[in-house]
């Protein structure tokens, strides 16, 4: 099976996509089936790549599941830490 190759700004919109998607999986949510498509979406995404190709869509992949899955810490930072919005939102990014 051949299959078909995405040009590289696709691989990494579906990559960020499928990264971005992962979080739906977890609590309060808990939609778990998402899990499963995600995971086998970054699996397809990276069948047949080089070393480059592999790391970059693995970034973007990792960058989508950081920038939805680690909301929870601005709000708490914000919210019950009770600092100003930007202050939270620099302590998220160095928390990365």
């Amino acid at each position: 099976m051949a299959g078909f190759r995405l040009s590289a700004g696709y691989r990494y919109a579906a990559a960020g996509l499928s990264g971005a998607a992962l979080p739906l999986s977890l609590a309060p949510l808990s939609w778990w089936p998402v899990a499963i498509l995600c995971c086998a979406s970054l699996f397809s995404l990276t069948r047949r790549l080089n070393n480059k190709q592999l790391f970059f869509t693995n970034l973007i992949f990792g960058i989508g599941l950081y920038a939805t899955g680690a909301s929870w810490i601005y709000v708490s930072i914000h919210q019950y830490g009770q600092a100003p919005a930007l202050l939270a939102g620099l302590m998220t990014g160095a928390f990365a």
